[in-house]
């Protein structure tokens, strides 16, 4: 299921048998660096949405969990966690990255 209005009402009625979040993984890079953030974000958004459409009814693909690249490693860490915790507190026993 995407994160889209629609579907989470759905979710929202089947939530008992969604028990998976995927959350990808985007970092963003400028000056050199932004070819590869371009390509590397489009390659796990790919793969994410791949993902989804074969798994449909059985997992929920949230928005990406955007970080910079320059971004010191704790802190983009920190808010994952929280990302993850807050999953778990809504019903997922699964978070894949």
């Amino acid at each position: 299921m995407n994160w889209n209005g629609k579907e989470v009402e759905t979710y929202m009625k089947e939530k008992k048998y969604i028990d998976t979040a995927i959350i990808p993984l985007l970092p963003l890079g400028f000056e050199e660096e932004m070819k590869t953030s371009a390509a590397q974000g489009e390659f796990i958004s790919l793969l994410s949405m791949h993902l989804e459409h074969q798994f449909k009814g059985r997992l929920m693909l949230f928005p990406a969990f955007t970080y910079l690249k320059s971004e010191e490693k704790g802190a983009a860490e920190k808010r994952l966690r929280g990302w993850k915790a807050a999953m778990g507190d809504s019903g997922f026993q699964y978070v894949f990255f």
